[in-house]
């Protein structure tokens, strides 16, 4: 147990060392803008692997399950990046009404048009707003920033591309160095919930399955909630070849290894792993949450606001103080 303690010491300051500069730098974000927002967006971004080396009798935690899961019925999924949109087919009944009943009309032609229209009154003219309101910085900065949270919310609950990924040379010397397989690994936004409104998302990653209750073979949730500090929490199950078998018999090599001899099913071979955890943290931080079979790699950052925004606001409050 002590040496899968230091590997997984030794696996965090690996990823750690492998973040770019850019992201282990503070956050662009501002308070003083923030606090013109309606909710506290952030961008969450994770990576899960399987520890391939590491199996349910490498130690001697019991680390295959049985019981039955479920998942939370307040979850969501996630809203797919513009450019992977995809179209439902209609189905048989849909298409058989769309042309029924059907509307036949013809455009009239312009003298036709006049003829119609040659008794009606005149449009009137549109008045007036007397005074004509002077212009307000103020305003005008309000405005910029229900635009800007405008673009939020249209960008939330999307997982984003690939190309916007911040731990991806971090996921990569995971894979190279063989330190495990990528599950799965995602990026979003969203305006972070208060901890008593969990939000769950779900998450399906590694290969596809023909398993019961196991379409892949990660399947669960994360969900990230604010209180004082920010609260990430995963519940992700792991179904994989082997695990539900029960080792027939070991021994032990010259180096007092364990040898996995045999094995034989269990009475049902349809065992999984959960990573089950809460992990409190701040904005800004790497963290890594450890399992002896799988790992799980995440970052929260404070949304970053265009410098147009700021230069406004700077304006803004400079002439306020000028003007008092």
């Amino acid at each position: 147990m002590k040496r899968l303690m230091f590997k997984s010491l030794a696996l965090s300051l690996s990823i750690a060392a492998s973040l770019p500069a850019a992201v282990q730098a503070a956050s662009a974000g501002s308070p003083e803008l923030e606090a013109y927002l309606s909710e506290r967006y952030y961008e969450v971004e994770f990576f899960v692997f399987e520890r391939p080396a590491v199996l349910d009798f490498a130690t001697e935690e019991i680390l295959t399950l049985d019981r039955p899961r479920a998942l939370p019925r307040t979850m969501r999924t996630q809203r797919l990046a513009p450019e992977a949109l995809w179209t439902r087919p209609l189905d048989t009944m849909t298409r058989a009404c769309l042309t029924f009943p059907t509307l036949t009309y013809e455009i009239l032609p312009p003298a036709d048009i006049e003829i119609l229209t040659a008794d009606l009154p005149p449009p009137k003219p549109t008045p007036m707003i007397e005074p004509v309101l002077e212009p307000d910085p103020r305003l005008d900065f309000l405005a910029s920033m229900a635009e800007f949270e405008r673009r939020l919310q249209a960008d939330s609950q999307r997982w984003q591309a690939p190309e916007r990924f911040q731990l991806q040379r971090a996921a990569n010397r995971v894979e190279r160095r063989g330190l495990g397989r990528i599950l799965f690994h995602g990026r979003w936004l969203q305006a972070v919930p208060a901890r008593e409104a969990p939000d769950p998302i779900l998450v399906t990653g590694g290969e596809r399955l023909n398993r019961p209750l196991a379409s892949h073979e990660l399947v669960g949730t994360v969900g990230v909630t604010l209180g004082r500090y920010l609260h990430f929490r995963t519940d992700l199950f792991f179904h994989g070849p082997g695990l539900g078998l029960e080792p027939a018999g070991a021994a032990m090599d010259m180096t007092g290894e364990s040898l996995l001899l045999a094995s034989e099913p269990a009475a049902s071979a349809v065992g999984y792993m959960q990573l089950s955890e809460s992990r409190r943290m701040r904005s800004e931080e790497l963290h890594y949450l450890d399992h002896p079979k799988l790992g799980l790699v995440v970052r929260i950052d404070p949304i970053i606001f265009p410098e147009s925004l700021a230069d406004e606001l700077e304006a803004l409050e400079a002439l306020e103080e000028s003007s008092d």
